[in-house]
């Protein structure tokens, strides 16, 4: 796991503390999008997870992009400009060990050999919840599928005491 990266995704949720996992990053009508922390701080929008670790310098020095509508992607080491998706590009950028732990928290929806899963609640992750997954990343990416789904639908009761 790579807890740089971590830690630099926890100091920039904590820093705008807004937090909106049905979009990227919620820049506003016919505004373009945030390059970085400070403009995107100027508008005083919010962003998911990923959104947020899109604006991040260390994504962007793993060659990780924008699409035009604020998707962080980083592309497929070896084929040049062929872009992931949102959930590989976290799952790189974090250095886990599970495909799926990152489909479910950026994507809300993971699967694995046999079972689809979704997370109950994902939609109503603030930054505080945010900022509790990730500092249980390790933990999580060392659980059993079915366990940790079952960790991240409870995961606003779980964090409530810090809120």
């Amino acid at each position: 796991m790579n807890n740089e990266h971590i830690q630099d995704l926890i100091g920039i949720i904590k820093e705008h503390k807004k937090l909106n996992m049905n979009t990227y990053l919620d820049h506003g009508k016919g505004t373009p999008l945030p390059e970085n922390s400070e403009a995107f701080h100027e508008c005083g929008n919010s962003a998911c997870i990923a959104g947020y670790m899109g604006l991040l310098p260390s994504f962007i020095a793993m060659g990780g992009e924008q699409s035009l509508c604020g998707i962080p992607l980083l592309s497929y080491e070896g084929e040049g400009k062929v872009y992931s998706s949102s959930s590989y590009s976290f799952w790189r950028f974090a250095g886990i060990k599970s495909m799926p732990l990152a489909m479910a928290i950026v994507g809300r929806v993971a699967w694995d050999s046999y079972t689809c899963y979704s997370i109950d609640g994902w939609e109503k992750w603030d930054w505080v919840d945010a900022v509790y997954i990730l500092k249980n990343l390790e933990m999580l990416d060392s659980m059993d599928l079915d366990k940790t789904i079952e960790w991240l639908s409870a995961v606003q009761l779980l964090s409530n005491g810090d809120k």
